[in-house]
């Protein structure tokens, strides 16, 4: 086994207090936490990478309008169609990184640890970024929901005096409510650029600083925490603020920081409470997108074959998939 670089290398007590990590670490991802509930999260280990889901539809369950139910005496039953069932075809992806470590890296390197594990910290963040991308751009794109601009939604963007967020955010459950025959959203997914934007809002500072709770005073923004609380309480969902960020520069080029998900907000079912799995496959309902996996997120290393160096790998099978569109709403635009 090949050693790690602080024992082919050491480093003088000068450079180890001069060393600096500017890896943000894996604060700030939230594509594992909005399929975090069982119905969410799919286990495709039996069906292997393509598999049928079925979804069984909402109106057979809401009645028949153009049926008279009474009945004359001895007379048949009124009669009506069955359940409406629809699949979605599933095909999941692998994603693979891998980063190799060079012997003569190892001996040269002037960082002080180990090479090894900084590399594999370097091939998970890769990893997970490209996932959360793959996550944002299913929940945060406009052509997957029923989506409009939150200032033509409500009076304006979150951002501007007149915005009103609370009241566009309880507009919205009922809008989804209804849409769905019926169902209430659980989920809401905003980026913190947004969440500030919220902070400072008039309509949400006055809920705050007038119920006896976290009150900041002038126009400061309300701690984060605490319009979270406000948001999870007043609406009765639970709220994912994702905070991560990624490198959008090309390799060799400085670094470029942008956020990955964009100044909109998603607002859905994804509870995933009525989920159950048939003999024949996963049958899901009353859920807005789920997280078909197959295998999980796995490091590793290994050695070459020449004995030069070593390869760090991380790899997933799994995709993320929309399940039904009624179930969620996109608003765009939070942020003028």
């Amino acid at each position: 086994m090949a050693q790690s670089r602080s024992q082919l290398h050491p480093v003088n007590d000068v450079l180890r207090e001069l060393a600096i990590d500017l890896d943000p670490g894996q604060k700030g991802f939230i594509a594992d936490k909005i399929f975090s509930d069982a119905g969410a999260v799919i286990d495709m280990t039996p069906y292997g990478r393509n598999a049928t889901v079925l979804i069984d539809g909402v109106a057979p369950y809401l009645g028949n309008a153009d049926l008279d139910l009474r009945r004359a005496a001895d007379a048949p039953r009124k009669a009506q169609r069955g359940g409406e069932t629809t699949s979605l075809a599933i095909a999941i992806e692998e994603y693979a990184i891998e980063e190799s470590i060079d012997r003569l890296t190892e001996i040269d390197a002037q960082l002080p640890g180990d090479e090894e594990r900084r590399a594999m910290r370097r091939v998970l963040n890769t990893l997970m970024i490209a996932r959360e991308k793959r996550c944002a751009d299913l929940f945060f794109g406009a052509g997957n929901w029923t989506n409009q601009a939150v200032a033509a939604f409500g009076p304006a963007a979150w951002n501007a005096a007149a915005g009103t967020p609370l009241s566009d955010l309880s507009l919205l459950q009922e809008t989804i409510h209804d849409a769905s025959g019926g169902h209430m959203p659980d989920t809401l997914i905003m980026d913190f650029a947004v969440l500030r934007a919220v902070s400072k809002n008039p309509e949400v500072r006055s809920v705050i600083n007038g119920g006896g709770g976290q009150s900041v005073s002038g126009s400061l923004p309300l701690p984060d925490q605490a319009v979270v609380d406000l948001l999870e309480s007043f609406l009765g969902l639970r709220v994912c603020v994702a905070r991560k960020m990624r490198n959008t520069a090309n390799v060799g080029q400085a670094a470029t920081p942008a956020r990955i998900w964009t100044d909109s907000v998603w607002m859905g079912c994804m509870g995933g409470s009525d989920a159950i799995r048939t003999g024949a496959g996963p049958k899901l309902n009353a859920i807005a997108a789920a997280d078909f996996s197959h295998t999980a997120l796995r490091p590793g290393v290994y050695d070459r074959a020449n004995q030069t160096g070593r390869v760090v790998y991380a790899e997933e099978i799994g995709d993320m998939l929309k399940v039904e569109g009624s179930l969620g709403y996109l608003l765009t635009d939070a942020i003028a």
